[in-house]
């Protein structure tokens, strides 16, 4: 009888040990849910904080698109201003066509010399309306190249700032990755 209390005491103290041993896993692993938890907190805030980074650049891209739009709305209204004084000025000049007309009815001796200035005053226009033609075409070229230049630049920039951030959060991730497998075979290990 003394052998068989005996044996429950034991049994009885190895089944307190076995209890006490898995209170102690059962808290450990509890502790390290917690550390788990607060980095996965921790990475939450650093990847809103690299979000509203990115929402902030996104508003400075649309506000100079916007300026950009502003800018080659001014230039087509000058091109518009430009046309109608060109329209206004060919009327100009169409009346002062008629009115030499009328001069050259009248002064029949000077014909020769009113041909030529005729031909002068049409070359001239003609050069004019080229030269004025081919430069707000240059100026409207110069604008539109740079307007997508200024794009292609800014979505350069704003594609490398993104690759980069994105490599930064896989390498942070991968981490995390790693330090979660490892902590995982230690508890497996000490269970």
């Amino acid at each position: 009888m003394v052998e068989a209390e005996r044996a429950r005491g034991e049994i009885r103290d190895r089944e307190v040990a076995l209890l006490e041993e898995r209170a102690a896993a059962m808290t450990k692993r509890a502790s390290d849910e917690d550390a788990i938890e607060r980095r996965l907190k921790e990475y939450g805030e650093a990847i809103e904080s690299y979000e509203k980074v990115i929402a902030s650049e996104r508003e400075e891209e649309g506000k100079a698109r916007r300026a950009l739009e502003e800018a080659l709305e001014e230039a087509r209204m000058e091109i518009k201003r430009r046309l109608e004084r060109e329209i206004e000025l060919s009327e100009d000049l169409k009346t002062y066509g008629e009115k030499f007309e009328e001069f050259r009815a009248v002064l029949v001796e000077n014909e020769a010399k009113a041909e030529k200035l005729v031909e002068e005053l049409a070359s001239a226009k003609m050069e004019a309306m080229a030269s004025e033609k081919k430069m707000l075409e240059a100026k409207l070229m110069k604008q539109k190249s740079d307007a997508a230049l200024i794009e292609v630049v800014d979505e350069r920039e704003s594609l490398r700032r993104q690759v980069a951030r994105l490599t930064k959060q896989n390498e942070k991730l991968q981490m995390l990755s790693r330090t979660l497998v490892e902590e995982r075979g230690k508890a497996k290990s000490d269970a």
